[in-house]
């Protein structure tokens, strides 16, 4: 992330904590009209920023800049606070799936399959090349790869089904010679 991306990240972090904060607190006559307050300055911003995209959706340069915009994890964020984001919740999580195949197949992973409801993701993966990565690895790289894409999704579920233990006939099974007395293996 730019010098820039990390200054809009950590005010959008800081806006958050303090609206908890309000939130947190007594209710008081203050507290609400502190609270028609931040939600007129984002209804204000919201309309200044849906009439941003409403500029660039003219022109092929200005769509070339919206897709811009909704690349960079700050301004993502922001649109998305609005509910403007110009990729819905699925292109943004298919994206970001496309983008992790590689890593995932390095893993001897593929995403087998991806739905939704209600704004649930719902991934399942299979294992693949005899290789098993552990469950707790594959979903870990999912969800933050998706969290990152669509911290819009209400749930990330990740079905990593267990792989069968690997069956070795009877044939090849062998006993050690056993020890002699007092010594240890």
């Amino acid at each position: 992330m730019t010098e820039r991306g990390d200054v809009l990240s950590q005010r959008l972090e800081g806006l958050e904590r303090l609206v908890r904060e309000l939130e947190d607190g007594p209710d008081s006559p203050v507290r609400a009209r502190a609270r028609r307050l931040v939600e007129g300055v984002l209804d204000l911003h919201a309309e200044a920023v849906r009439r941003m995209i409403d500029v660039l959706n003219e022109s092929d340069d200005g769509r070339r800049i919206l897709h811009a915009w909704a690349s960079d994890p700050g301004i993502s964020a922001v649109l998305l606070l609005h509910g403007l984001h110009p990729l819905t919740l699925e292109s943004r999580v298919h994206e970001a799936l496309d983008a992790l195949a590689p890593s995932l197949r390095g893993l001897g992973a593929r995403v087998a399959a991806v739905s939704f409801a209600n704004a649930v993701v719902h991934i399942r993966v299979e294992h693949e090349g005899g290789r098993a990565t552990p469950a707790s690895v594959l979903r870990a790289r999912l969800e933050e790869a998706l969290v990152a894409a669509a911290p819009d999704a209400t749930a990330i579920e990740v079905d990593v089904p267990v792989p069968p233990a690997a069956f070795v006939p009877l044939g090849e099974v062998r006993l050690r010679p056993r020890a002699p007395e007092g010594r240890a293996r």
